[in-house]
């Protein structure tokens, strides 16, 4: 058997990372993975999460890439600096994984993704909430054709971005407005179910910059800068058709209320329709409503669809667990693999392309349907 591959967790203040930690440290099995050190380029951080999970800190980020036992480099920092650290990792042997979405401009992530592959390396990303217990069932339902034949959905969430940033402090920064940062749980869930995406026509807002425009256009003089903030998308809406002909919608609204239980999934098949809730959330409600001839919705018609237990609680690591194995298997394929991360932040870099141009934009990348996952058992 061969020896637990080591990660070496790169942050900057960025709170997923607890999850990352906590769940790597207590859940997964310690055969397959572990973590080695900590770094990162703000002062304080490292040294935070170490005290709290037990982790020695690392000197350098070179002292990290120079270290041999280092089999992955978890990188999760801003957005923006997302390539050059992966691309440093790359260069220097190391396998990536990072936070979602892998880049932030597509052009990065395509030359992340070809020097992997020069390489011999793996990279991966998150959003992993695709292996989720929610997910994944009802991955199952519509592969088991519950309702028929698929012929469209509609994705929609709430959330309170100005809530959030007070405590999640990358929403203030460039790139991570509505789109790169939420969206990719529920693209990723897509593209786990349909497959890629082949077009999309969006549409976005910008609310606090639009009511700085109108206010500066009835002014003269000095104009207050615009924030990354206020440059980053709150409200994103999009029609997606997949390659598999299947149609949908998204909506995404950063200016409401942080609400996760009213947001989430419905797919309309040919015999009834499956509902899910919000993606992120592992242990989501999923529901299923039969076909009926009567126009009104009977008490008891619409019932819930019991989840494993198994990845059901939060279990935030799998992507990078499931790399982990890959690893140590040589060839073996693993589920949050460069080629998905790529092609979300390719429909993601879409609906901002066509929210601008005001024309649809047909995605260029492609990508394997992962594998299904709740066979698998990473847990201790």
């Amino acid at each position: 058997m061969s020896r637990p591959v080591q990660v070496a967790g790169i942050m900057s203040d960025n709170h997923s990372i607890n999850l990352y930690l906590s769940n790597i440290k207590n859940k997964f099995n310690p055969e397959i993975i572990g973590v080695k050190c900590l770094w990162s380029p703000k002062e304080g951080i490292a040294e935070f999460f170490s005290e709290q999970y037990d982790i020695p800190v690392a000197g350098s980020y070179e002292e990290i890439l120079s270290d041999p036992e280092i089999g992955i480099v978890l990188i999760n920092t801003s957005l923006a600096e997302h390539f050059s650290y992966a691309e440093r990792a790359l260069e220097a042997g190391k396998n990536v994984y990072t936070d979602k979405p892998l880049c932030a401009e597509i052009e990065d992530a395509r030359k992340l993704s070809a020097l992997a592959q020069e390489k011999g390396l793996l990279l991966g990303s998150s959003p992993d909430s695709f292996m989720s217990a929610a997910c994944q069932t009802i991955r199952k339902q519509l592969d088991d054709g519950a309702i028929g034949e698929v012929t469209s959905f509609d994705v929609h969430s709430s959330r309170g971005t100005a809530y959030l940033a007070g405590f999640i402090t990358h929403l203030l920064d460039p790139y991570n407005g509505i789109v790169r940062d939420y969206a990719p749980y529920h693209i990723t869930q897509l593209v786990n179910l349909f497959g890629p995406v082949r077009r999309v026509f969006g549409m976005v807002r910008f609310p606090e910059k639009e009511i700085k425009d109108r206010i500066r256009a009835g002014e003269t003089g000095e104009k207050t800068p615009y924030t990354d903030y206020e440059l980053n998308e709150k409200i994103a809406v999009a029609i997606l058709e997949m390659e598999s002909g299947v149609l949908g919608t998204i909506h995404f609204n950063g200016c409401g209320c942080n609400d996760y239980s009213d947001g989430g999934f419905a797919f309309y098949g040919t015999k009834g329709i499956l509902k899910m809730g919000e993606p992120n959330i592992w242990n989501s409600p999923v529901s299923i409503i039969p076909e009926s001839e009567s126009y009104v919705l009977e008490k008891g018609r619409e019932t819930l669809i019991p989840l494993p237990e198994k990845y059901a609680d939060n279990d935030f690591g799998c992507g990078i667990t499931d790399m982990a194995v890959s690893v140590r298997e040589k060839g073996r394929p693993f589920r949050a693999n460069d080629k998905l991360a790529v092609h979300v932040l390719d429909v993601l870099t879409s609906i901002l392309e066509s929210a601008q141009t005001g024309k649809p934009v047909e995605v260029k990348s492609t990508c394997e349907r992962p594998a299904a996952f709740l066979d698998e058992d990473l847990f201790r």
